[in-house]
C-alpha cells in the first residue's frame, strides 16, 4: 500500500515537473520572440551592434529558431561579414529546409560574393515555395544577378515579373529602367524611372537614372530639372554631387 501511494506521489511530482518544463519552454519562446522583433527592428534601422545583443540573447532562449539564425545572417550581410552571414542562413536551412526567406537571403549573400551561379539557385528555390511571402524580392534579385552580367533582357524580364507581384515597389521599377537603359530603350527607360518615381517620391537614385537617360537622348533642359530636382529634394545625398557636377557639364 505504501509503495502504491509512494508511486503515485512520484507520478504526480512527475506530471507537475513536466507540465512545468512545458511552461517554461512556452515563456522561453515569447522571450525569444520579443528579442527576435526587437533585433529585427534594429537591423531596419542599420543599428547592427544592437541587433546582435538582442538576437543572440534570443537565439539563447530558442535555439531551434531558424527566424533568429536567419536575422543573425541578415545582420553579419549588412557589415560586410558574407561568410559569416552565410553560415547563419546555412543553419537556418538545416532546421527549415523551405524556408523562403533564407534561401532569398543566402541568394542575396552569395550574389554580392561573387558566387551568382549559387545565387540563382537560391533565388530560385525561394520562389518554389507558393506560400512565400514577398516573392517580388527573389524576382528583382534574380533581375540583380543577371544585370550585372550585362544580361540585360533576362533582368528586364525578372524585374517585370517582380513588378507583377508587387506594383507599387519602386525598386523594380528603377532596376527595370537600368536594364532598358542597358539595352539601349532609352524611352522606356524613362517611363520605368518615372513609375519608380510615382512609387516613391522621394527616390534620389530615380532622378539621377533620370537626368543621365534625358542625357543620353539630347534632351538636355529635361535632364537639368531631373539633377536640379535630385539635389533640392536631397542636397545632402550620396548622389548630390554627381549631380551638381553633371549639371556644370550642360551649361
Amino acid at each position: 500500500m505504501v509503495k502504491r501511494l509512494l508511486a503515485l506521489i512520484l507520478a504526480g511530482l512527475l506530471a507537475v515537473g513536466c507540465a512545468g518544463m512545458a511552461e517554461q519552454a512556452e515563456r522561453d519562446k515569447s522571450r525569444a520572440d520579443a528579442h527576435l522583433r526587437l533585433g529585427a527592428a534594429y537591423l531596419r534601422q542599420g543599428q547592427t551592434n544592437m541587433a546582435f545583443r538582442e538576437l543572440f540573447a534570443g537565439q539563447k532562449l530558442d535555439p531551434d529558431n531558424p527566424e533568429i539564425y536567419t536575422h543573425i545572417g541578415w545582420a553579419y550581410r549588412l557589415e560586410g561579414r558574407h561568410r559569416e552571414a552565410v553560415e547563419q542562413f546555412q543553419k537556418a536551412l538545416a532546421l527549415k529546409p523551405d524556408f523562403s526567406e533564407a534561401h532569398n537571403f543566402l541568394g542575396s549573400a552569395y550574389m554580392e560574393m561573387g558566387r551568382n551561379e549559387e545565387a540563382l539557385a537560391e533565388f530560385r528555390k525561394a520562389l518554389t515555395d507558393l506560400t512565400y511571402r514577398t516573392p517580388w524580392f527573389a524576382l528583382n534579385n534574380i533581375g540583380l544577378v543577371y544585370l550585372n552580367q550585362g544580361r540585360y533582357m533576362e533582368a528586364a524580364s525578372a524585374f517585370r515579373q517582380a513588378i507583377e507581384r508587387e506594383s507599387r515597389w519602386h525598386v523594380a521599377h528603377y532596376n527595370l529602367g537600368l536594364a532598358l537603359a542597358g539595352e539601349g530603350r532609352y524611352e522606356e527607360a524613362l517611363d520605368a524611372f518615372n513609375a519608380a518615381i510615382r512609387n516613391a517620391a522621394g527616390y534620389a537614385a530615380a532622378y539621377y537614372a533620370l537626368g543621365d537617360t534625358f542625357e543620353r537622348l539630347g534632351r538636355y533642359d529635361e535632364a537639368r530639372r531631373a539633377y536640379e530636382q535630385l539635389i533640392k529634394m536631397d542636397p545632402e545625398g550620396s548622389l548630390t554631387d554627381g549631380a551638381r557636377q553633371r549639371l556644370k557639364s550642360l551649361r
